[in-house]
C-alpha cells in the first residue's frame, strides 16, 4: 500500500508521495498567475490535456491540468464526479506513479497533485518531473523519415526498445490507459519512458494489456507518415515484446 501525504485547505487537498520534497510540493506550483508573473512556465504541450513546462528550484517540472475525453467532456470538460480522495484521479495516478517509480520502471517522478472540491464534484492537477531531453516516440519515428540527417539504425532500436519496455510494464501487471506515440518519449539516450498514467492501474490481466498494445497500434495508424513507417517497425516492436526478458 503506498502512502501519500495530504494537505487540506477548506475544501482543496494537496497529495505528495514521501520521495517529494517540501519546496517540490509548494501550492504554488498550481497558480498559472503566479508562475506566469515568476516567470517560471517555460513552454506548453497540447494534446487532450495542456501541460505546462516550469522551472523552479532547478527542477524541471511538468503541470498538467486533468481533462474528460469523450462523451463525458459534452458535460463537462475538466470536472469529474466526487466519491472520495483515495477515488480521484490524481491520488489514484500518484499512487501508480509511485509504485512503479519504486521498481525502477521509466516513469516521470511523481511530486505532488491537487484537488479542488464542491460538494459532488472537482478538478484536478497533477506535477510530475520533466524527463531531460525527451521527446514523443511520434517525432522520433518523424525524424527517422530524414536518412541524411537520422541514423536508420537508430530507429530499428528504439523500436524494438520500446517493445522490450512495454513488455516490462506489463510483466508486473500494469496497465496503461492511455497508450499511444504520444504518451511514449524517447530522451537522448533512446531511453524509452511512458507518461501519463491518469486511469492506469496494475493487476491487470493479459487481455487489458493485449488492448493496450492494439491501442498502440491505432495511434501509429491515424497518421499516414507514422502508419507508413510503421509497417516495418511494429513487427520489430513485437518481436523484442515476445522476447523473454
Amino acid at each position: 500500500m503506498v502512502h501519500l501525504d495530504v494537505r487540506a485547505l477548506d475544501r482543496t487537498y494537496f497529495i505528495s508521495p514521501p520521495i517529494t520534497s517540501s519546496h517540490e510540493a509548494s501550492p504554488n506550483l498550481f497558480n498559472l498567475q503566479w508562475l506566469e508573473e515568476q516567470e517560471l512556465i517555460e513552454g506548453t504541450a497540447t494534446g487532450r490535456a495542456t501541460a505546462w513546462f516550469i522551472r523552479f528550484h532547478d527542477e524541471n517540472l511538468v503541470l498538467r491540468h486533468y481533462r474528460r475525453g469523450g462523451l463525458p467532456a459534452r458535460f463537462s470538460e475538466d470536472r469529474f464526479l466526487w466519491t472520495g480522495l483515495k477515488k480521484s484521479r490524481p491520488w489514484q495516478e500518484l499512487a501508480v506513479l509511485s509504485q512503479l517509480h519504486a521498481l525502477g520502471l521509466p516513469v516521470p517522478t511523481p511530486i505532488s497533485g491537487r484537488i479542488q472540491r464542491t460538494a459532488a464534484s472537482y478538478t484536478a492537477d497533477i506535477i510530475t518531473r520533466r524527463i531531460p531531453g525527451a521527446r514523443s516516440l511520434a517525432d522520433f519515428i518523424f525524424e527517422g523519415n530524414f536518412r541524411d540527417t537520422h541514423d536508420p539504425t537508430a530507429l530499428d532500436q528504439v523500436w524494438c526498445e520500446t517493445g522490450r519496455v512495454i513488455r516490462k510494464f506489463h510483466s508486473i501487471g500494469a496497465h496503461h490507459a492511455d497508450l499511444n506515440v504520444r504518451n511514449i518519449l524517447i530522451d537522448a539516450q533512446c531511453k524509452v519512458w511512458l507518461i501519463d498514467w491518469d486511469r492506469g492501474r496494475l493487476n491487470a490481466g493479459g487481455a487489458m494489456q493485449r488492448r493496450s498494445l492494439a491501442r498502440l497500434r491505432r495511434s501509429l495508424s491515424r497518421e499516414a507518415g507514422l502508419e507508413k513507417m510503421a509497417r516495418h517497425g511494429w513487427p520489430l516492436l513485437m518481436n523484442a515484446y515476445s522476447e523473454r526478458l
